[in-house]
């Protein structure tokens, strides 16, 4: 087995374990806030995959468009795409996380199947001499210290989503 398969293999479970957590999510359960500083699952599929696509696009791929921004969800839901942190989800203030448009749930799943379905290709035709490089110019880590780190990423968010329906489950919704 080389690199590429393990990493390959470490993205499809991510998403293939992400996606059962979120099976038979309904609307209010999706959109549903444990507290008022607590973030919805909506917010945490939003924040998976921006920053996945941010990653690959903005540093990857070296300034290649977002699939945010090719599918015009940054155009429906006003989210900028300038600030790289933020529009990841990064330093989001309560009342904003409240306030987003979020796409609906189905919209949300095909831009996370699209981003992933990129993701892969990128991976798959990457030389494997990239892997050493930087990955941004303003932080130490590598091309692939990002691509080992990214499914772990995505897995601890998928974590907080198992919660978050656990505490919807138990009552939260009323």
């Amino acid at each position: 087995m080389d690199v590429k398969s393990v990493m390959l293999g470490s993205f499809d479970r991510a998403r293939d374990y992400t996606l059962r957590s979120v099976e038979a999510l309904g609307d209010p359960e999706y959109l549903w806030r444990p507290g008022p500083a607590a973030n919805p699952i909506a917010w945490l599929l939003l924040h998976i995959s921006r920053a996945e696509d941010n990653s690959f696009a903005r540093w990857i791929e070296h300034g290649a468009a977002t699939i945010w921004s090719t599918m015009n969800l940054d155009r429906q839901t006003g989210l900028p795409l300038d600030d790289p942190a933020f529009s990841v989800g990064g330093g989001w203030t309560s009342e904003q996380v409240g306030a987003f448009p979020y796409p609906p749930l189905a919209q949300m799943l095909d831009y996370l199947a699209r981003v992933r379905e990129r993701s892969l290709g990128v991976i798959r035709g990457i030389d494997d001499a990239r892997l050493d490089a930087p990955l941004r110019p303003d932080r130490p880590g590598t091309i692939g210290a990002y691509l080992y780190g990214a499914p772990q990423h995505e897995s601890s968010h998928r974590g907080v989503i198992e919660y978050v329906r656990g505490l919807y489950a138990a009552g939260g919704s009323r």
